[in-house]
């Protein structure tokens, strides 16, 4: 009398299997736009920039003294140009 086992697989690999097949059609759905999304705003990053001090240092540096610490200037943001703006603006309306 022979004996037949069924091969299962195994419960981590089912479980892995169907957490893949979800977070898939999510994606999916998420770029489809099936899923709503946040109304956040990104910040945009600003530059850092270090001011060149104009003064002469003295060539003669106490140890006591502590060293002068390098001042940054703020820098004005550039605004978008019209082509840049009409583009986010085509962009935002094919997301709605």
């Amino acid at each position: 009398m022979e004996t037949t086992s069924k091969s299962r697989l195994h419960p981590l690999l089912t479980a892995a299997a169907i957490s893949v097949t979800v977070f898939s059609a999510a994606g999916v759905a998420a770029l489809t736009g099936l899923l709503p999304h946040s109304s956040g705003t990104m910040k945009d990053a600003e530059p850092v920039v270090t001011a060149v001090s104009e003064k002469p240092q003295p060539s003669i540096i106490e140890p006591s003294m502590p060293a002068a610490a390098a001042v940054a200037t703020p820098v004005a943001k550039p605004r978008p140009q019209a082509s840049t703006a009409r583009y986010l603006v085509a962009v935002s309306r094919i997301r709605r």
